[in-house]
């Protein structure tokens, strides 16, 4: 399978060495400019996440979707596409799948808790804390990385439309 990854964060890294391990051909496009032997003829291409950020240009580039030289039979991935960039052609969403959206809350929390330690002057050990979130990420917080210790920290955890978790 011909895929072509566009984006240059380090995700988009390990993706493409993932794929080619797996015996794919694999072309990172980063911000180069819609050359139509870069993308055409590909079978899926993998844009960052989210894949947008204004509807029109591809998030972190330049580049407007509509520009990209891309043929029928491309198939798109990515997060958050707007529905006339998948409109008549086979894609996949991100945001679509439950079980993707639990584990990047969950790894989320950890980077969120990760850097709470790292900043402050002392372990999570009798400190009072609030946790407030929208969803997945804050009741990921509170559930797996705060209510354990629930006898060493005073917690409060509100998520916006979820209620409230003591």
């Amino acid at each position: 399978m011909k895929i072509g990854l566009l984006g240059g964060d380090r995700r988009m890294e390990i993706a493409a060495d993932f794929l080619r391990g797996a015996g794919h051909d694999v072309r990172r496009l980063a911000d180069e400019s819609p050359r139509k032997d870069l993308f055409a003829p590909l079978d899926l291409l993998v844009l960052p996440y989210p894949a947008t950020k204004d509807g029109e240009h591809i998030a972190a580039t330049a580049l407007s979707f509509e520009a990209l030289p891309l043929t029928a039979h491309t198939a798109l991935f990515g997060g958050r596409l707007p529905k006339r960039w998948r409109q008549d052609r086979r894609s996949g969403d991100a945001e679509e799948n439950e079980e993707y959206l639990r584990g990047n809350a969950y790894l989320t929390a950890a980077a969120g808790v990760a850097t709470a330690l790292r900043a402050g002057e002392r372990a999570f050990f009798r400190v009072k804390a609030a946790v407030l979130g929208y969803g997945r990420i804050g009741k990921e917080t509170a559930k797996t990385y705060l209510l354990p210790l629930e006898n060493y920290v005073d917690a409060g955890f509100v998520t916006v439309n979820k209620g409230i978790y003591s």
